[in-house]
């Protein structure tokens, strides 16, 4: 779906002259303001790649972990497993998921979704559905939004409990590597101490994030 997708001359710009040491700029204090707004968190951590923002929002989790039977990123269950958590799958409806069907799922205390802003990257999902129902039930949302981040219309990447995104290739937010998890919730971050200290990442990284941001209205009207 972005195959052809790669960050703007401006970004590669920026990203060579931090890397230069030309730039003294804090650029991973500017792009967790932006992502703050993007995402309409309180709490933001820039990580090291989309998967790493993952393991930190799954080993948060204390109960089951419900996963959707397609249309999902594969690292869910992989992720999961090495976590050692109880992995509930979701019957979808080629993806999409129909809240109706969590009606018979059985689940602990403090479980949590984990889910994509779109299913298998074409297939909007009814974010603000799937959000109500998990909000009214005590499930933890968990969003991967690398796909739908900045789509302010729809919701996508803003009330999902915790978010998530790469900023790889072909994302949305494209620098070829990178990623970043936001929530309102701050113990989700008082419990992943150990995984956030390994997934640091890089002021060049931040650099291109941060101005990649600046593009994202752009690059959503294009798609």
């Amino acid at each position: 779906m972005f195959k052809f997708k790669k960050p703007s001359n401006k970004t590669l710009e920026v990203m060579c002259e931090v890397a230069k040491g030309n730039i003294e700029k804090n650029y991973e204090e500017s792009c967790i303001a932006k992502i703050k707004e993007l995402t309409c968190k309180e709490h933001v951590k820039i990580t090291s790649s989309g998967n790493n923002s993952i393991f930190i929002a799954l080993a948060a989790i204390e109960g089951d972990v419900i996963i959707p039977d397609q249309g999902g990123w594969h690292g869910f269950k992989q992720i999961g497993r090495f976590l050692n958590k109880n992995i509930i799958t979701l019957k979808t409806d080629e993806g999409l998921i129909n809240t109706e069907y969590m009606d018979d799922l059985n689940y602990k205390d403090n479980s949590a979704l984990i889910f994509t802003s779109f299913a298998a990257y074409t297939a909007e999902q009814d974010v603000k559905s799937i959000n109500k129902y998990c909000n009214d039930r005590d499930i933890l949302t968990i969003e991967d939004a690398s796909a739908g981040i900045g789509d302010n219309k729809n919701k996508l990447g803003r009330i999902s409990n915790i978010v998530v995104a790469s900023t790889g290739s072909p994302k949305i937010i494209n620098v070829g590597e990178g990623g970043f998890i936001s929530t309102n919730n701050k113990e989700i971050f008082n419990k992943t101490s150990i995984p956030q200290k390994l997934s640091k990442t890089s002021q060049i990284v931040c650099s291109g994030v941060d101005s990649e941001i600046d593009n994202v209205k752009k690059i959503l009207t294009c798609h």
